[in-house]
C-alpha cells in the first residue's frame, strides 16, 4: 500500500489489535484482488535510519508471511502495520512473534498456524 486513501480506508472501516510493540489494522474488502500491506514507522520513533532499520524487519516479518496469509483467506488480506516505541529495542525474533500472535488475533492468519522458527545466528565475519 502506498496511498494515503488505502491506510485510511483501514483506520476508518477497519478493526484493530495492539500490543506493547506493533499493531495491525485489517480491512474486510472483497473487491480486493491482491494482498495488500502497509507499515507505518512514526517519525518519533527515533532519527531516519532506526526507522528505515525497523520499516526494512517489518517488510521482511510480512514478506514471509504472506503466502500462509493467503491459504486460510476467502479473499486477499488487507492490511497495515503499525510500529509501536518499543519496538525500536525489540529484536527481530521477538517481532516476528509478536506480529504473528496479533495477524492471528486479527483474523488474518488461521489460529492453528505457528510462528516460524527464530532465524539462525550469521557468521562472524
Amino acid at each position: 500500500m502506498t496511498r494515503r486513501r488505502d491506510f485510511e480506508a483501514v483506520r476508518l472501516h477497519g478493526s484493530s489489535v495492539g500490543s506493547r510493540l506493533l499493531a495491525i489494522g485489517r480491512l474486510d474488502d472483497p473487491a480486493a484482488t491482491k494482498p495488500k500491506a502497509g507499515v507505518i514507522v512514526p517519525k518519533a520513533l527515533g532519527v531516519a535510519p532506526v526507522r528505515n532499520r525497523l520499516k526494512r524487519r517489518l517488510r521482511e516479518i510480512i514478506r514471509e508471511a504472506l503466502p500462509s496469509l493467503e491459504q486460510g483467506a476467502p479473499h486477499p488480506p488487507v492490511f497495515v502495520t503499525i510500529a509501536r516505541r518499543a519496538s525500536v529495542h525489540a529484536g527481530f525474533d521477538e517481532l516476528r512473534a509478536d506480529w504473528h500472535r496479533l495477524a492471528r488475533k486479527a483474523g488474518l492468519a488461521p489460529s492453528g498456524t505457528r510462528t516460524p522458527a527464530a532465524m539462525p545466528p550469521r557468521p562472524e565475519p
